[in-house]
């Protein structure tokens, strides 16, 4: 995590690992102070997830996720290189999987430029997404 999200979001997602198995922060349900660049290539990238993987959160880029520790057990052969595909990864097979996961919305903020060079990033998320599409299949 980057520290672009409010970490209250830590201490409301741990009051809720008792009910669910992943807590997802999603900034589209909470407020975002963000380019617009950055709005629009997010919000293409969860499009894209959600017509083809059939799933419907609404975000899966935000580092503001809580797993329980079982999930990243089960899962840890889904971390397949050292990109961040991992977390759709994850999120897909445990929604398939019937885990309990829960969107709740975060506070998210450009505080500093991006690590990630954006286009790249975009074409490696993109790319990746596409495969667990054909592998899904």
């Amino acid at each position: 995590m980057d520290l672009s999200a409010d970490l209250s979001f830590i201490k409301a997602g741990i009051t809720l690992l008792n009910k669910y198995d992943i807590i997802l922060g999603s900034k589209r349900m909470g407020v975002q102070d963000r380019n617009m660049i950055r709005k629009l290539g997010s919000g293409l990238y969860i499009f894209i997830v959600r017509s083809l993987l059939g799933i419907g959160y609404s975000d899966y880029s935000l580092g503001a996720k809580i797993y329980k520790k079982a999930i990243l057990e089960r899962y840890t052969g889904l971390i397949s290189d050292y990109g961040t595909d991992y977390v759709i990864n994850i999120v897909y097979h445990a929604f398939k999987d019937g885990y309990r996961i829960l969107e709740i919305p975060v506070t998210c903020f450009d505080n500093r430029g991006s690590r990630f060079h954006l286009v790249r990033e975009g074409m490696y998320r993109y790319k990746k997404v596409f495969e667990l599409w054909l592998k899904s299949k």
